[in-house]
């Protein structure tokens, strides 16, 4: 079984779009909401890497606005440990 994946959620958070293979089971949760905020692109493979590379390359504006999207994303996100440990503290307390 393929395994893999460094977190995304680090170049996305510097504003930098976020490019990935197909094996992100280390970080499946943050590649996929990557992915849904149109902030990453994911590759099956070294051909479609250069593809997409390529246009990156020679469309600079896309760079800006997939990593503006990556990094919205992840400020949306901030927090959110805190907000749920604030939430199971408040419903231990009820108990």
């Amino acid at each position: 079984m393929p395994v893999g994946g460094h977190n995304p959620l680090e170049p996305a958070a510097l504003g930098l779009p976020v490019i990935f293979g197909p094996h992100m089971s280390n970080a499946r949760e943050s590649a996929q909401g990557l992915l849904a905020a149109q902030g990453a692109l994911q590759v099956s493979d070294a051909g479609e890497l250069r593809g997409i590379l390529g246009k990156l390359s020679s469309d600079r504006g896309s760079i800006g606005h997939i990593g503006g999207r990556a990094m919205k994303m992840v400020e949306e996100k901030r927090g959110a440990s805190e907000k749920a440990a604030k939430i199971i503290i408040r419903t231990i307390k009820k108990a």
